[in-house]
């Protein structure tokens, strides 16, 4: 029969001691109110912040607005300006060029100019360009002042001619600008003169810029063609986004989700120049600001449990020094020691620490055994290793070959059969797995001796000894299979199978380095890679010798001991052996 849940929770708080039922009392109390304080706080917290962001975020935009039509309605006063100046517009239609006298045209340069320095003074305004009807010495400029003909280059050309004299915004070449045509009735289009008022940038981009430093959002200007201009913020693709959707984001109030971007809300307000700004309200900003308000209060809840738990420590002052006496021990015993804690009398405390004791007794016996077994594992690892051949069977084999050689006067068989014989017998004679490194590289010598004879002169072996190091110990046939692999893998790979192999030893400090380099095939980037992952994870897909030369170093001297390679493809490989420089033979464990 199954029991009640609320039931059984009271048998096993009542079989509790005193101190567990005062700390689970602590932590269930403060736990349940820390919970409801915090989502409490978090649902009237995300309410008002999200309501008060959109309500700054909307203002902003009014403010923003207001700004850059400021700027618009500065441009656009400056071409009225320019319109009701009866002596500037009799300047710009002047069409009689043959009595206009130079000392006429310097006069109106000198006013044009004059002119100029003035409406620049607004410093939403970068420049003001004059295209006139006539061709003079000042139209010659082209700075401020310009022949009527230039105008034609202009993307605002055509459509200020057809509005008359309305302005015409348009943007081009990285410039914001505001352009109207001079028409009088008596002159033909072609005479008309141009008005041109290019904006500062910088002045409209920090008045755009109000928004997204607030909201931490994007912004840009849209023209009236629906072409996003000047986007600024944290997203780069937001001109392109809202060009894609522009369709559905209102010219109003209103904050709507920006397709494919549900964590974003957009407004748009229209200027007075009939082009509008649009700008993103990222909910990611809303939600951080939230998460920090929810922060504050969980310290303060944390602050909360920390006094009550100072409270109840000082109230069970006994049991608790109990407790940490016992841990500090749990944390600092040494596994392989023989120390055990001091068992109390009779409570709950004391059944701890005798079940500790137990459990170190059982766990020092088991990494014993596991030790043991370990040793016994890395023993019988190097033995396969070791004896992967049957050098009897090899002697034997290789004797008869030699004599049927001589007995068929092959001299290049029999002279390679009889390297061959030394070379098992040296390495595999009395099964010691240490040896020194002169009988090693003895080793090495003979088996390049074999190989040289199937490269007829075109592979050349060196050897780059460090005066001493010969008489160092290392590991038996530990180089062999790095030069085998070098001639095999590297010269061999070559087209021409012609290269050189250099064999160095030399000694750093407590350490013993042997490298085995090569100028052959080498291998790609990806090759190498998944060679040393090969190597570091104990795989055999590197191949026997690579494998086997790895494995026994670190089954004999540690994982800190390990074969390294470089490689370049087409150039060669190198590998390097960092091993410890042992001047006496290490006893087998």
């Amino acid at each position: 029969m199954m029991r009640h849940p609320f039931a059984l929770f009271q048998r096993r708080y009542a079989l509790l001691s005193i101190r567990s039922k005062l700390m689970l009392s602590f932590m269930l109390v403060i736990c349940a109110a820390a919970l409801l304080i915090s989502a409490w706080y978090s649902l009237r917290t995300t309410r008002y912040v999200q309501a008060d962001r959109e309500r700054n975020f909307v203002e902003l935009m009014n403010q923003t607005q207001i700004s850059v039509d400021n700027i618009v309605s500065a441009a656009e006063d400056a071409g009225k300006s320019i319109v009701l100046n009866q002596t500037l517009e009799d300047i710009m239609l002047y069409s009689d060029a043959e009595h206009y006298t130079l000392s006429e045209q310097l006069d109106d340069y000198a006013y044009l100019s004059k002119y100029i320095n003035t409406a620049n003074v607004n410093d939403s305004i970068h420049s003001v360009r004059l295209y006139f009807a006539i061709d003079s010495i000042y139209t010659r400029e082209r700075q401020n002042l310009y022949h009527a003909s230039d105008a034609k280059k202009k993307v605002w050309y055509e459509r200020a001619l057809f509005v008359g004299g309305a302005p015409v915004w348009s943007h081009s070449g990285g410039e914001i600008s505001c352009a109207r045509a001079i028409v009088r009735y008596d002159l033909a289009q072609s005479d008309c003169g141009f008005i041109e008022i290019v904006l500062n940038q910088d002045k409209l981009r920090q008045a755009l810029k109000n928004v997204i430093t607030t909201t931490h959002g994007s912004i840009c200007l849209v023209d009236d063609f629906g072409a996003a201009l000047m986007p600024l913020g944290a997203d780069p693709g937001f001109g392109a986004l809202v060009e894609a959707n522009l369709a559905t984001i209102p010219e109003s109030d209103a904050l709507s989700v920006l397709s494919g971007q549900g964590d974003e809300l957009a407004v748009r307000r229209r200027l007075t120049n009939g082009w509008s700004i649009v700008a993103s309200l990222p909910y990611t900003a809303i939600r951080a600001e939230i998460r920090a308000m929810s922060l504050d209060i969980l310290y303060i809840c944390l602050g909360a449990i920390l006094v009550a738990a100072v409270f109840v420590t000082l109230l069970t002052g006994h049991l608790v020094r109990r407790i940490q006496r016992i841990a500090a021990f749990m944390s600092s015993v040494d596994i392989h020691s023989e120390e055990y804690t001091r068992e109390g009398t009779g409570d709950e405390l004391a059944v701890v620490e005798t079940s500790f004791n137990d459990m170190l007794r059982a766990t020092r016996e088991s990494i014993h055994k596991e030790q043991e077994a370990i040793r016994l594992k890395k023993e019988a690892d190097l033995d396969v290793l070791q004896e992967q051949i049957n050098p009897h069977f090899l002697y034997n084999c290789l004797d008869s070959i030699n004599w049927l050689a001589i007995e068929h006067n092959a001299t290049e068989i029999s002279t390679m059969t009889t390297l061959l014989s030394r070379f098992f017998r040296l390495g595999l004679s009395r099964g010691d797995q240490i040896v020194r490194l002169q009988d090693e590289l003895t080793h090495v010598k003979l088996y390049v001796e074999i190989i040289k004879m199937r490269f007829d002169g075109q592979l050349h072996v060196s050897f780059d000894v460090e005066s001493g190091v010969e008489s160092l110990y290392t590991l038996k046939f530990i180089l062999q299979p790095l030069v085998e692999n070098a001639i095999v893998h590297g010269i061999s790979g070559r087209p021409s199978q012609e290269g050189n192999v250099c064999v160095h030893a030399r000694r750093e400090g407590d350490a013993l380095m042997l490298t085995v380099e090569d100028d052959g095939a080498g291998m790609s980037a990806a090759r190498l890679n998944e060679l040393r992952r090969a190597l570091e994870t104990g795989s055999r897909s590197t191949g026997f010798g690579l494998h086997n030369v790895s494995q026994r170093i670190r089954l004999h001297f540690g994982e800190i001991y390990q074969l390294q390679i470089i490689s370049e493809l087409d150039v060669g490989t190198t590998v390097m052996l960092h091993l410890p420089a042992e001047v006496q033979p290490k006893l087998e464990v």
